[in-house]
């Protein structure tokens, strides 16, 4: 997974989310350090398809083709390939661990703990995968998911000029309309603004982009929503309405959301999506993929991209990752989910992937959007949406 290109701004203000009459601007190609240690967002770039609810079948000529996202590629999405330097979280020939960039968050409901605003958007039961009983202790480096592993996944796709949809970034499915990622895979690189909903299609029950399965589901997007204190690499968090519900099934089911000041630091958590697989960026992964990794004290990021990128880590980002390298999130995984296995069995949505300092370098931990810090924002936008 990789970040976008081009200059970021980076809060510095004192409140709370950031203060964007503080933040300064600061080119990529700016930062101090060895050539190619650049921030990367997450972003993947993938196939292509028809904008039917149900996918039904491929045309030979619909077959995804494998393309290599370039060495200058910063940003972890793929929906618009930047031409600076990208660094990835990937990791060198080391699969990388993120499956499928830009994931999203899910909420969580009664039968998951939560009461009150948070849980009216949240479904009734959540983070329920086939696989339940699988120990992700064991996914070290990086590997294949199992299909249905993570029934949440979703696949951001853009429709191209030809007509067809291509995956850019990831999501996390939070109930049967409702999908969380990350706002820089919904906003342009220039100005942020909202992408129309109309160029955004959702893609739930996805595995591999190059077959058919008889469970993926595309629906248009309805409306988008960036959390109104998105700046720079502060506050990245978007929620998209789809235009219709989707069903639910075994291999589609909306993860929980977590609860209030929930704390995952010390667990190994899992981020997964469609991303590229090599630290060089390279092409991204047909098959969905996961990663498991262990979850720091923000202090362990805060020195390294405060010293190297002039970052502040605040208490919205999520410090996650193999310190050693070779594991993590790289181009085409930003937005998605980073997930975490409760005691009671049930996945949480701890963090969405944002960005991180190339595709698994050691001593650089990825940094995740901290869901926990946004909930009632989640539950009012929802709420208010109707």
């Amino acid at each position: 997974m990789h970040p976008h290109c081009g200059a970021r701004c980076f809060g510095s203000g004192s409140g709370r989310h950031g203060d964007s009459r503080h933040a300064k601007c600061l080119p990529v190609r700016t930062y101090s350090g060895q050539e190619g240690d650049t921030l990367r967002r997450e972003g993947a770039e993938g196939e292509k398809d028809e904008g039917a609810t149900r996918i039904t079948g491929f045309s030979p000529r619909e077959r995804r083709t494998t393309k290599t996202v370039p060495a200058t590629h910063r940003y972890k999405s793929l929906q618009d390939e930047p031409r600076l330097k990208k660094t990835s979280i990937a990791a060198h020939r080391t699969t990388v661990a993120m499956t499928s960039h830009w994931r999203a968050v899910v909420i969580w409901g009664f039968l998951c703990g939560l009461v009150g605003d948070y849980a009216s958007a949240q479904s009734s039961s959540c983070g329920v995968s086939l696989l339940n009983e699988k120990n992700i202790e064991r996914i070290v480096g990086g590997q294949p998911a199992d299909p249905g592993e993570y029934p949440w996944q979703v696949s951001l796709r853009k429709v191209g000029r030809d007509g067809r949809t291509r995956h850019f970034c990831g999501g996390a499915l939070i109930n049967d309309q409702w999908v969380a990622t990350a706002a820089h895979c919904v906003v342009t690189q220039l100005g942020g603004v909202v992408e129309p909903a109309s160029t955004i299609k959702v893609r739930v029950g996805e595995h591999d982009q190059n077959s058919l399965e008889g469970e993926e589901i595309q629906v248009n997007a309805k409306q988008i929503f960036k959390y109104h204190g998105y700046q720079g690499y502060n506050n990245d968090i978007a929620l998209i309405k789809m235009a219709k519900r989707v069903r639910l099934s075994g291999r589609v089911q909306p993860i929980c959301l977590p609860a209030p000041g929930e704390i995952f630091e010390g667990m190994n958590c899992v981020s997964s999506g469609w991303g590229a697989t090599t630290s060089g960026g390279g092409a991204p992964s047909s098959v969905l993929r996961e990663v498991s990794v262990p979850v720091y004290n923000n202090n362990v990021c805060l020195g390294p991209y405060a010293r190297k990128f002039r970052i502040n880590i605040r208490n919205w980002h999520l410090c996650a990752g193999a310190l050693e390298g070779g594991r993590g999130s790289c181009y085409g995984d930003s937005g998605g989910p980073f997930q975490c296995k409760r005691k009671d069995g049930n996945w949480a949505l701890a963090g969405l992937v944002s960005f991180g300092s190339g595709c698994a370098h050691r001593d650089y931990p990825d940094v995740y959007t901290r869901v926990t810090e946004f909930l009632s924002w989640i539950s009012t936008t929802m709420n208010s949406a109707g």
